[in-house]
Order: structure tokens, then C-alpha cells, then sequence
């Protein structure tokens, strides 16, 4: 009999065990916003990389993640985020070891006292490769940087392979995605135009297309500050020599509201630039579609 119950038990033990769920040691990526994480994709698509914001319905700049959001990021594997500020109500979270991979400078949001943040690697993008503190003020929007997202995946596919060899990457994906957005680009006619907020900064460095946004303005919106009343003066008293008013409709206020109510009635053309994709939209689709709305 008792014989009979220890094999019993061990016949139990050994049922369990196979019942078990297996260990998995897949590489998982959390991303600020949907465009790191389509970036993500393009470059390994057999990876799982999940976005924090998705949709364009939030504003990334006031955006606060809920807990489950950083219990999340704490696990990835990877980590990705646009930097300068942008995100750093992510990545200023995280633990010291985390391997984040940006864009800009991770410093804490630019028009707020903080301190720097290294996470033992260098791998910033565009201007600044240190975590350094500048107390210039960086534009955020550094997805419309195409030199900066291909660079961003080339890092992506490199810190893939070091995690798994096996893992397939391809970061020239992405480049062959940006090329006819370059291409448009490119083939801009000369043109002035002013911003409601320094949102296209990047588009407009790769084309022919001439910002005149009066300087006390965008100091003021790149900082994210509310302009003087002199100075939105100005902006009004401007757009009479503007041959287009570049919009971002996912951060519009009462003041950016009434500059694009005066551009309409002067005749000049409005284009739209927002943020980020709307809910089911590719980054992809979503540059080239802005990069079509300024060269139309």
C-alpha cells in the first residue's frame, strides 16, 4: 500500500510538471510611441515590440504612464524612445541597466529641472551622442529625422543580433521605406512657411522650403510655452508673405486655433503635421502622407 501512494504521488508530480507552461526566451521591446514600435518591426518583424501611446488622441509631451505601462517597460528586453524630453516620463524610470536605445539625449523634459540619465551606453542620434544636460533647447520630433531613424534601427538590429545571433534583423528595411518619403521630400519647391509649434523642423531641413516663424513665437511653442501676446502679434501681422502654415492639430490650443483662422482667411495654404499616427496607422504611411500634404 505504501509503495502504491508513492507512485501515485510521483505519477502526480510528474503530470504537473508536464503541465507546466515553458519558460520563453523570446526578445520583447517597449516603445514610447506606435513609431518606434513600427520602426521595430520593419527591422525584426518576428519580435515583439509593444507601444505605450498608441493612436493620436494623447498628447506625448503631457502624457503620464500608468503603472502597468512601466512594469511593462522594466522587463524588455529593449527599450526605445525618441529622447530630448519627449519621453522621458519613460525612460527616467527605468533602472540604470536598462538598454535603451534614442534618438536624442536622454535628459529630463527640457523646460523642467532634472538631472541626466546614463544607462551605461552612448547611443543618441542627431546633434549630441551624450546624456549630457544642454540647456539648449532640443526639438523633440526627431522621427521626422531620417538620418536619425535610420540610425535608430541600424542600433536596433545590431542590439538584436547581441541578444540572439539567431534572431533575423534587417535594418536596411527601413531605409528602403524612407527613401520615396526623401525623394518628396527633396523635390519641394522653394517656399516660405510658418509653424504653429516647431513640430516640422525636420521635414523642412529636407527641402527647399524657407521657415520665417518669428523667433520670440518659436522660442516660446519649442519651449512649450505659452507665446506673448507681442509675439503672436507678430505671427498674425506675418503670415500676409506665407505661402503655407504648417498645423499640428494634436497639440492645438485657443491661440494656434485663431493663427490658422487668420491664415485661412488670408488665403494661405494650411498643412497639417501632427504628432504621432492615428490608431491603426503605420509610421510609414503616416510620414510619407505628411510629407505629400507639404509637397501638394
Amino acid at each position: 500500500m505504501k509503495l502504491t501512494r508513492i507512485l501515485a504521488a510521483a505519477a502526480l508530480l510528474l503530470t504537473g510538471c508536464s503541465a507546466a507552461p515553458e519558460a520563453t526566451d523570446e526578445i520583447t521591446i517597449v516603445t514610447s510611441t506606435q513609431i518606434w514600435a513600427d520602426i521595430a518591426h520593419t527591422v525584426a518583424p518576428d519580435v515583439d515590440a509593444h507601444a505605450i501611446i498608441t493612436g493620436n488622441e494623447t498628447d506625448p509631451h503631457s502624457f503620464e504612464p500608468t503603472a502597468a505601462d512601466m512594469a511593462q517597460a522594466k522587463k524588455a528586453d529593449i527599450v526605445i524612445v525618441g529622447g530630448g524630453g519627449y519621453d522621458a516620463w519613460l525612460y527616467s524610470a527605468l533602472p540604470e541597466d536598462t538598454r535603451i536605445i534614442h534618438a536624442l539625449p536622454l535628459v529630463e523634459h527640457e523646460h523642467e529641472e532634472g538631472h541626466d540619465h546614463d544607462h551605461g551606453e552612448e547611443h543618441g542620434h542627431g546633434e549630441a551622442h551624450e546624456h549630457g544636460h544642454d540647456h539648449e533647447v532640443v526639438n523633440e520630433h526627431i522621427w521626422y529625422d531620417i538620418d536619425a531613424v535610420d540610425a535608430v534601427a541600424q542600433e536596433l538590429a545590431t542590439a538584436l543580433a547581441e541578444l540572439d545571433p539567431a534572431t533575423p534583423v534587417d535594418a536596411s528595411a527601413v531605409a528602403k521605406k524612407l527613401a520615396p518619403i526623401r525623394s518628396t521630400l527633396n523635390s519641394i519647391p522653394a517656399a516660405t512657411v510658418l509653424q504653429t509649434e516647431p513640430i516640422a523642423d525636420y521635414l523642412i531641413a529636407q527641402t527647399k522650403l524657407r521657415d520665417v516663424t518669428p523667433e520670440g513665437y518659436r522660442d516660446a511653442t519649442l519651449d512649450e510655452q505659452e507665446p506673448s501676446a507681442r509675439d503672436v502679434a507678430e505671427v498674425l501681422d506675418g503670415l500676409a508673405g506665407v505661402d503655407i502654415l504648417i498645423f499640428n492639430p494634436q497639440t492645438a490650443t485657443p491661440t494656434t486655433e485663431k493663427i490658422r483662422a487668420a491664415a485661412e482667411a488670408a488665403g494661405v495654404r494650411v498643412v497639417e503635421i501632427s504628432e504621432t499616427p492615428a490608431a491603426g496607422e503605420n509610421y510609414f504611411e503616416f510620414f510619407a502622407a505628411a510629407a505629400d500634404r507639404l509637397a501638394q
